[in-house]
């Protein structure tokens, strides 16, 4: 980056180098990232959005049709481990098969001659899930208290599952779903959208429409944010879709409630050591919500976040329908789409013919037979040795 200060608005690329002109607010808020201005393939970097574990996510324009991406690279200094690759490479794949409304829409992948790895996605500039339930918290004279209105979290949770379902319909597990990887969007004509994003850790179930397997990650890798996982991951349990259930009871619980179950306050999010072993040796509590839910509500609730992958519902596909029977689903001004999307009363006759695909019978995908024991003592013992490392890691 030369330094150039341009004069004129309508200026965008610099006269001396060619790079992309930025604006020194975003240069200041990326530190100064060397790629910032940079072209990627057809794209050219303007802005820094976040950072993650495998890259980072920048605001890019795609030059040849002025469109606003979001550009994920691959860290530089992971391109050289071929595993890393893999994945990168894979979350291309399997994000590239998935197409609904609630799912971020994957443009085009590919590398440069310097080595940089990269997917194109599309920019969603509303925030996120997270931010928004952060920000429901609202201090008063009785103390904090949260906002969000159990109708808006409903619909948005319903257009969360119709995402989620679409993807184990094509055999694809998320195993990271949390509030950061579910960004909201505002349309023009059916208002607030929620959209999943993030597939970088998903599992492959079955090979493509095409043919040919994809690559898959490693089954025994504890890969995922601790808080938002199922029990039997931490015993090393494969990518069945179950895993993404229970991460939906506790998107389910947070989004109604404003906290995850067996929290007390925002804060306690902070110590997730508790909130795990409270998991682990506690029953499903309750949604505590200011006003009542439906028997039928707690009921789903309780199913998603059992322990016992067995007893929950095998995919999102049946989340989908039981949440079409719930009457918090059933009012006056809210239906569900063919699609299972929660829309207004009036019918969405855009809806593909994809989408109106029931879901495919990924339930039998392979389960350990340790899972298939109520409270299975090795899957315990697993957990409590992970947390006990966990705990001996944090005192260091």
């Amino acid at each position: 980056m030369c330094g150039t200060r341009s004069e004129s608005a309508a200026e965008q690329f610099c006269p001396h180098d060619g790079a992309y002109l930025v604006t020194p607010s975003d240069l200041a808020a990326a530190e100064n990232d060397p790629l910032l201005g940079r072209r990627i393939g057809e794209f050219a970097v303007v802005a820094r959005i976040g950072i993650g574990g495998m890259g980072t996510v920048y605001r890019a324009i795609q030059t040849g049709v002025d469109r606003e991406v979001a550009l994920k690279v691959l860290r530089a200094d992971l391109a050289d481990d071929a595993q890393v690759v893999q994945r990168f490479l894979q979350e291309a794949k399997a994000t590239a098969r998935l197409q609904h409304r609630n799912l971020a829409i994957t443009y085009t992948s590919g590398s440069t001659p310097e080595g940089l790895f990269y997917i194109a996605m599309e920019y969603i500039p509303g925030g996120s899930l997270a931010q928004l339930l952060e920000k429901a918290w609202q201090q008063t004279e009785r103390g904090a208290v949260f906002t969000l209105e159990p109708a808006r979290a409903i619909r948005l949770f319903c257009q969360i599952v119709g995402a989620v379902a679409q993807a184990h319909r094509l055999g694809i597990v998320h195993r990271d779903l949390k509030p950061e990887n579910v960004l909201l969007a505002l349309d023009e004509e059916e208002g607030e959208q929620a959209k999943v994003v993030d597939f970088g850790i998903a599992k492959i179930l079955q090979s493509g429409p095409q043919g040919g397997a994809l690559v898959k990650t490693d089954v025994n890798s504890n890969i995922g944010t601790a808080l938002y996982m199922a029990p039997e991951r931490f015993a090393g349990a494969p990518g069945d879709p179950r895993l993404d259930v229970y991460a939906l009871g506790l998107l389910l619980h947070e989004m109604l409630t404003g906290l995850l179950p067996h929290a007390t306050s925002y804060e306690d999010r902070d110590t997730p050591m508790a909130l795990l072993h409270k998991r682990l040796t506690e029953p499903v509590p309750p949604l505590l919500t200011a006003q009542p839910v439906s028997a039928q509500l707690q009921g789903l609730h309780a199913d998603l976040l059992d322990r016992e992958p067995l007893h929950r519902p095998a995919h999102a596909g049946e989340v989908r329908d039981r949440l079409r029977e719930l009457p918090e689903c059933n009012s006056s001004t809210m239906s569900f789409d063919r699609s299972g999307v929660m829309v207004s009363a009036v019918p969405d006759q855009t809806v593909s013919d994809s989408e109106q695909v029931r879901p495919v019978a990924v339930e039998k995908s392979p389960v350990p037979s340790t899972l298939q024991i109520r409270t299975s003592t090795l899957l315990y013992l697993s957990c409590g040795m992970l947390l006990l490392l966990l705990a001996l890691l944090a005192l260091l």
